[in-house]
């Protein structure tokens, strides 16, 4: 199965739901990886572990979004850490499921131009590790 998802952009909905439909309809194991194994697949594995073993978020969060995966939260891959927590913290003052905050809450627009990038940490990234 090929999934494409992005890392310096805020996921859609669609793309959200797809991830969670994706991970209730493969046969395991199964086998995700990227570019550099850092950000994308971070993400999907965060949604995963939330959607097929019920974990938190900001568990999973904590497990793969990063540093010791080369995930850099300060540079643009940093968006995902953005989208996440954007969650975390609306759910800790109005609990909510996360599908039911992405559909009723959530405006990626907004949680984007929220966010800000280290432009060193940034260069370092795109340049000198060549990531997408």
């Amino acid at each position: 199965v090929n999934y494409q998802v992005r890392s310096r952009a805020t996921p859609s909905q669609a793309e959200l739901h797809g991830a969670r439909d994706l991970f209730q309809r493969i046969e395991y194991p199964m086998l995700m990886h990227c570019k550099a194994g850092a950000d994308r697949v971070g993400m999907m594995s965060v949604i995963f572990l939330y959607v097929h073993h019920g974990w938190t978020i900001k568990d999973a969060m904590q497990k793969h979004l990063s540093l010791k995966y080369g995930h850099i939260k300060q540079a643009d891959t940093g968006i995902l850490d953005h989208f996440f927590e954007t969650y975390l913290e609306y759910n800790e003052h109005t609990p909510i499921e996360f599908f039911d905050w992405v559909d009723n809450v959530y405006d990626p627009v907004e949680v984007h131009q929220q966010f800000y990038v280290n432009s060193f940490l940034n260069r370092l990234i795109n340049i000198i590790l060549r990531r997408e």
